[in-house]
């Protein structure tokens, strides 16, 4: 067993409590996809789910899959976890390649978000990850980069 997981088997049995759900219940959900064992398997990290799988019984559970998923790494890797402020104020002149490009990614952000004109943005983890992986960096090496403008919260 894993820590990963046991810590994904956590998040599922989380999920399944709070919807008070048995595992027979979940059986007649899913119209038989997935038998109680199984899921008590994969609760208890003795057996490892698909990824398929997972986003299946997530919706199961009327969850949104990357949320349970994110929940079971932050307890694994804390660091998942933390989130950032981007200063939109201090990006400055954005003709450089990764000051445009952070600059596009929180806006459209703020655009789905309906935030439009807002100054600060607060972005998950993961969130900065596809923002570094967009300006072919790490995390780390973006925060070193922009430092007056991303923020560790």
């Amino acid at each position: 067993m894993s820590e990963l997981s046991i810590a994904v088997g956590r998040a599922l049995r989380r999920a399944r409590n709070t919807r008070g759900l048995t595992l027979h219940e979940v059986r007649r959900l899913s119209d038989g996809a997935f038998k109680p064992s199984a899921v008590g398997a994969y609760e208890r990290g003795e057996r490892q789910i698909t990824v398929e799988r997972f986003c299946d019984l997530s919706h199961v559970y009327g969850m949104s899959p990357d949320r349970l998923l994110l929940g079971a790494l932050a307890t694994v890797w804390p660091e998942s976890r933390a989130s950032v402020v981007v200063h939109l104020d201090r990006l400055g002149p954005v003709e450089d390649g990764t000051r445009r490009a952070v600059a596009d990614f929180v806006a459209d952000i703020h655009k789905s978000r309906g935030e439009v004109g807002a100054r600060t943005i607060v972005l998950r983890a993961a969130d900065l990850d596809g923002l570094a992986v967009l300006c072919s960096r790490t995390r780390q090496d973006l925060i070193r980069e922009l430092p007056e403008v991303i923020e560790l919260s």
